[in-house]
Formats: C-alpha cells, sequence, structure tokens
C-alpha cells in the first residue's frame, strides 16, 4: 500500500533590521564563513564566523538559513527549520 503525506510545514524565524542594508551581492555572501562587508559604514570587529556558524547549526537540524536585503531599506534573515515527527504516531 503506498502512502502519501503531505509536506510538513516548516516554521519560519525572522530578524529584520532598517539599518543600511547592503548590495545582493553582499547579501549573497554574508553568511559565507569569514565574509565581512566593509564599507565603511560599521566600526568595530568581528570575525565574519557568526552568521556562518548560525547556518551550519540550521543546516545541521534539516534548516536552512537565507538573507535578502535592500540597500538603502535593511536587512532580513530567514531561518526555516522543519518540525518533529509526531511521537507516537505512524
Amino acid at each position: 500500500m503506498a502512502s502519501s503525506r503531505m509536506p510538513r510545514a516548516r516554521p519560519v524565524i525572522e530578524v529584520a533590521d532598517r539599518g543600511p542594508g547592503m548590495s545582493q551581492e553582499h547579501a549573497s555572501l554574508v553568511l559565507e564563513r569569514c565574509y565581512r562587508v566593509e564599507d565603511g559604514a560599521r566600526r568595530g570587529g568581528g570575525a565574519g564566523l557568526g552568521l556562518a556558524i548560525v547556518r551550519a547549526v540550521v543546516t545541521e537540524h534539516g534548516g536552512d538559513v537565507t538573507a535578502g536585503s535592500v540597500a538603502g531599506e535593511g536587512t532580513t534573515f530567514r531561518v526555516r527549520l522543519p518540525l518533529p515527527e509526531p511521537v507516537g504516531r505512524p
């Protein structure tokens, strides 16, 4: 007997700001390890590891992370994680 399963919902966590945003080029790379946006607007340190660590942990749990940004309007990060399988149900 074949069983059909509906796709499971994937909760989404969004973190957004209304800061200076970044170009699409930077948004596509900002989740990479050691990538930093050097545009003069940011002061201070950072090794470019934080978002890469977030992506690694989320991916390890079966999820994904995306970044979208509009220069001058802000940036939004989206984390999608799978729901756990219900316990005791086939």
